[in-house]
């Protein structure tokens, strides 16, 4: 045989050798019941090589911050815009108080404020309810979050609301438009 060959050999059974003193050295501590495999058998995988590993730490890393973002990004227009109350105004009024007959024209120059006036906001999602009653110049002012609702004015000092109730619907991050509550004697 060749010098190559020879050396080749060798070491194969020198590796042999320390493999076999491994396993019998590995036997007589702790470890697994007779029948089961050898220590030198229990490594499951090589180690990843730090190129894989880095490739995966990055991707897993761009996903969770991609995932952040846009959650951030629709999550928090969506939570902000339904965590922030409207405004909601109006005013209570007597609608054609005047104390004498007038031609239909000017009938709104005859309105006068309700002051103390009872209204009933009614969430249509949850039924929760929100009282207001109005100022002395008819006014009223409350916070409410998006959603529907049914506005009802109830009856007040022999006077009756014009009518039942009122559908509001708060959306679009804008504060809708003053509402005005007619009264009728």
């Amino acid at each position: 045989m060749s010098d190559k060959v020879e050396i080749e050999v060798e070491e194969l059974a020198e590796l042999r050798t320390k493999a076999a003193a491994y396993d019998d050295h590995a036997a007589a501590m702790p470890g697994p019941a007779d029948g089961q495999l050898p220590p030198s058998a229990w490594r499951a995988h090589p180690p990843m090589p730090w190129n894989e590993a880095a490739v995966i730490i990055v991707v897993v890393l761009l996903v969770a911050i991609a995932v952040t973002v846009l959650g951030l990004w629709f999550g928090a227009r969506t939570l902000f815009r339904s965590i922030e109350p409207y405004g909601v105004t109006g005013q209570t009024v007597i609608h054609n108080a005047c104390p004498v007959p007038l031609p239909s024209m000017y009938l709104s120059q005859c309105d006068r404020p309700v002051g103390g006036a009872h209204l009933t906001f009614t969430s249509s999602s949850d039924g929760d309810v929100t009282d207001v009653v109005s100022e002395a110049d008819g006014s009223f002012f409350l916070s409410l979050y998006e959603g529907s609702y049914e506005v009802e004015a109830q009856p007040f000092e022999g006077m009756e609301p014009s009518s039942a109730s009122i559908p509001l619907t708060l959306s679009d991050g804008e504060d809708p438009a003053p509402i005005t509550i007619y009264y009728t004697k």
